[in-house]
Formats: structure tokens, sequence, C-alpha cells
């Protein structure tokens, strides 16, 4: 994998997360139901691969049994529907991008990608005033007050 690949395979995660940490209320309600499916099936592989000090065995066993249980469910209504089905037949990775991707198409007005200024790397929030690449803020943009954050101090 070349370094443009990497660099191209962080910006789709980036702009994945983005999406569907702010923006899952744009969701059709087949996506949200195949959402929902890998989530609940990726707790319960987690909460039976955790082990949580000061909780009884037998109550993260239960835990463990609910979660996966749900995630059986889960699947069940996946594969009764066909539409979710063909969401997930490429695979979670396909499934978030092609959905993130059909929310910013459909919902141009409403989602609110809040790029730096300065980089235009994508920031962690719709509202986030720094940067997270070259740490530049914008906190009081068109202040007399305004004040920069060159990425040289953060480089030393």
């Amino acid at each position: 994998m070349s370094k443009s690949d990497s660099r191209d395979d962080d910006l789709r995660a980036e702009f994945t997360r983005y999406i569907f940490c702010y923006y899952t209320h744009l969701l059709s309600p087949h996506e949200y139901e195949a959402w929902q499916s890998i989530m609940i099936k990726g707790k319960a592989t987690m909460g039976a691969a955790c082990h949580i000090p000061g909780i009884p065995s037998h109550k993260r066993r239960q835990g463990t049994e609910r979660l996966i249980r749900r995630s059986e469910i889960a699947q069940e209504r996946a594969s009764a529907d066909p539409r979710i089905g063909a969401l997930l037949k490429r695979g979670e990775s396909d499934f978030f991008f092609s959905v993130a991707l059909r929310v910013l198409r459909d919902n141009r007005q409403e989602v609110v990608l809040n790029l730096c200024p300065k980089c235009l790397a994508l920031c962690k929030t719709p509202r986030a005033k720094q940067c997270p690449k070259c740490y530049y803020r914008w906190h009081n943009v068109g202040d007399a007050s305004s004040t920069e954050t060159p990425s040289a101090s953060r480089d030393s």
C-alpha cells in the first residue's frame, strides 16, 4: 500500500466517523437497521472478549449472553429484509462509506463539513474551532482579540 492509499484510507475513515457520529438522524430506516445490526454485533463480540475488573464472572456471562442474543436477533432481522441484506453484502467498511456519501449528497444543506480554514482538514466536530492536524485556532475570527496558534509552535 502506498502512502497516498494510506492517506486516502485515513480521510475516508475520518469522513465516515464524522457522519456516523453527528448525522445518524439522516439515515434511512433500512440504513439505520443495518447500522444497528453492525453495532450490536460489535458490542456482542467485544463483550465476549472483555474482562471488566470488579464484575463477577456470572454477571459478565449474563451480559454477554444478552448481547449475543440481541446480535442474533439483529442478524435475523437483517437477513429477513432483503434491502438491509443488500446494504451489508459488500462488507461493513463499504456500507459505512457508501451511506456516509449518500447522507452528504442528499442532505447537503444540513450536513456541515467543518474544515480548517488554514489546511482544510476535517475537524473532529461540526462546531470545533481548532484543527486536529495543524492546530490552527479560529475561536474569535473577526475579533480584534483574535489569536492564531501557528503550527510551527506545536512542532517544536
